[in-house]
């Protein structure tokens, strides 16, 4: 179920070909998870990538739907925030 709030909200890509082979186990959604929801701050949806730069790019052009914070790695492995 969802409930409407007035604060931010959070929607998360993981990357990777072997997330969905099913080789790796995705710890860090879980992390990520509990860590917005400590803060307060509801996962609206995550969603698994393979590592093809135009499925990636196609993922991040698309409207955040009603998400307010994204977070995604950077190149120097620093997260960075939109």
């Amino acid at each position: 179920m969802t409930t409407p709030t007035d604060g931010p909200t959070a929607e998360l890509l993981s990357i990777g070909s072997e997330l969905l082979a099913g080789e790796t186990t995705d710890t860090n959604a879980a992390f990520l998870g509990a860590a917005l929801a400590r803060l307060g701050i509801p996962l609206r949806s995550t969603r698994h990538l393979p590592d093809e730069t135009e499925v990636i790019s196609a993922a991040f052009a698309e409207p955040a739907g009603a998400a307010t914070w994204w977070w995604r790695p950077a190149a120097s492995g620093r997260p960075t925030t939109t």
